[in-house]
């Protein structure tokens, strides 16, 4: 999923302005989570992932996943979105703290 609403490189629309910009996330993934774990009875995890891209000619995509979190660890959806955009962002490289997570 892209909780943003667009893929980082987008052949068609995007309203991002620079490469390296990330949109607000929109809540939908966390009422999806909600709405399986209600279904299945049990926590689902929600793994963040980022991309990173490089341009040397032709594009390169690193892929980078972090550790699961759940919806109870969070006492609202709003704390939840508002932590998974800073970790995918750390994870795609959009924030210093991506560099360190190189080696990981």
């Amino acid at each position: 999923m892209f909780p943003e609403g667009y893929p980082n490189i987008d052949p068609h629309y995007t309203p991002k302005t620079q490469p390296e910009e990330m949109l607000p996330f929109k809540h939908g993934f966390a009422v999806i989570a909600a709405a399986a774990e209600k279904r299945l009875g049990t926590r689902v995890p929600i793994i963040p992932a980022g991309f990173h891209y490089t341009k040397h000619g032709w594009w390169t995509v690193r892929l980078r996943i972090g550790e699961a979190i759940y919806m109870e660890d969070f006492s609202s959806r709003q704390l939840l979105v508002a932590h998974l955009e800073r970790r995918v962002a750390e994870l795609s490289g959009s924030v210093a703290a991506g560099s360190a997570l190189e080696g990981s």
